[in-house]
């Protein structure tokens, strides 16, 4: 096979995964803006915000689940035989003492962020950080080997199956449960999906030198995902613990409102960029024109937008998630009069 065939066929490979990439990213964004809409409707601010501490929780751990092993099976693509049995192993040794550990600190971390009431959340979604150590390798390979449209599969699957049970208990009055239950019944359905979709199954195994050289990669990995998961949720855990939990409800819904822009526009970025970038062939000059002038294009569109998001912000969240999503205007504070007769 000669070397332009090679380079065109990954091409393809590649243009074909930012296509499944971005419709998946875009499907599932929409689907959930909606479910969010009928959900905050359901679920008062202050159950919202005690399952937001959970779910803070849940993100800084499951970030490192698998300490970063199977990205060495996306890099390495001719060595998966050999060490994709190790990587099983560490991956779901690791996923089963955080999944512990959460369990057993649910109380200490819900607390810490002034919402007790999130001990029971933060227990039960420590299930699905549970489930994501056998699926660390299947995924890992279903990237590896450019195959998002089966990925797409198991999201899609994932989040009609999680978003149904939680409009189900939603709708009986199960509050924040309603929001941990639905995370683990989503995540069950997407580790099914991952077996049933991927290609290569290895059986758990291991070799001490490959750990070794495995942890020496990961670990570097799996701090930065912490670092980053931390610093990206270090406003929830403030204002959780400044504010409780009703406030922090309100809180996320503010942030989640404020994204719809960038969002958007993020994904119509991702979905074009590189399969337009693809075909240019004059070098790094035009290469910069093209970043520069798909750049100016979305911040001209997503400006005014943001403006008006701004500005209608009080009628945009009462009209799209209810009135008690809008607190009751604070007065001027009273001054003591002042007796003027004097």
């Amino acid at each position: 096979m000669s070397d332009t065939t090679a380079t065109s066929g990954l091409g393809r490979k590649l243009a074909g995964a930012a296509f499944w990439s971005a419709a998946n990213t875009a499907l599932l964004r929409l689907g959930q803006l909606g479910i969010s809409i009928v959900i905050a409707r359901l679920v008062a601010p202050d159950e919202f915000g005690t399952f937001v501490v959970a779910l803070v929780a849940y993100q800084i751990i499951i970030s490192v689940s698998e300490i970063g092993v199977s990205s060495a099976l996306v890099r390495e693509v001719d060595n998966a035989d050999r060490i994709a049995p190790t990587v099983a192993t560490i991956a779901i040794a690791s996923s089963s003492v955080l999944a512990l550990l959460m369990f057993l600190a649910a109380p200490a971390f819900a607390s810490a962020l002034g919402a007790p009431a999130a001990t029971d959340a933060v227990r039960v979604l420590a299930i699905p950080l549970l489930l994501a150590g056998p699926t660390a390798v299947p995924a890992a390979l279903l990237t590896r080997d450019f195959k998002q449209g089966r990925k797409m599969i198991t999201d899609v699957s994932s989040f009609v199956v999680a978003n149904g049970l939680l409009l189900v208990l939603a709708l009986q009055g199960h509050g924040v449960m309603a929001l941990a239950w639905s995370r683990v019944a989503g995540q069950v359905v997407s580790a099914i999906m991952i077996f049933i979709v991927s290609t290569h199954r290895y059986r758990p195994g291991f070799d001490r030198r490959e750990a070794k050289r495995l942890l020496r990669f990961g670990m570097p990995l799996a701090g930065a995902n912490v670092a980053g998961f931390t610093l990206n949720d270090l406003d929830f855990m403030v204002v959780g613990k400044l504010a409780g939990a009703t406030q922090l409800g309100y809180y996320n819904l503010a942030f989640t409102v404020s994204s719809w822009p960038p969002n958007i526009f993020t994904v119509i970025l991702y979905s074009v960029t590189l399969p337009a970038l693809s075909r240019v062939t004059g070098g790094v000059k035009e290469m910069v024109r093209h970043i520069s002038a798909a750049l100016s294009a979305v911040c001209s569109a997503s400006f005014p937008i943001t403006t008006a998001c701004v500005v209608l912000s009080t009628p945009l969240v009462t009209f799209v998630y209810g009135e008690r999503w809008a607190p009751p205007r604070r007065s001027w504070p009273s001054w003591p009069s002042s007796d003027r007769s004097r």
